[in-house]
């Protein structure tokens, strides 16, 4: 969950920080900008963003980077919590 939420919230950063921006920019005497709201270069930055964190945790926490997850068991009625566990490296010949 906090990993979507993540995501959704580098998706609307450029829609918040456009919003900000709106805030301080200069008006004409009407009250307007001056032009168009740009959404769709918004929408774009917004996908280009979370491609990037998407690498990014590719990356940085690959596949057995963390070694191999042991789930959380039982044992003589307490619990054991989940943890990572380095992989015993293959005997060599």
């Amino acid at each position: 969950m906090r990993r979507a939420l993540y995501e959704v919230f580098l998706f609307l950063l450029p829609f918040v920080l456009y919003f900000l921006y709106t805030r301080v920019a200069p008006r004409d005497e009407e009250g307007k900008l001056g032009h168009a709201h740009p959404w769709l270069w918004l929408f774009v930055a917004g996908l280009l963003l979370v491609i990037a964190s998407f690498v990014w945790l590719g990356v940085t926490e690959g596949a057995g980077s963390r070694g191999v997850y042991v789930p959380a068991r039982n044992e003589h009625g307490k619990v054991v919590p989940g943890h990572f566990e380095n992989p015993s490296p293959a005997p060599t010949p």
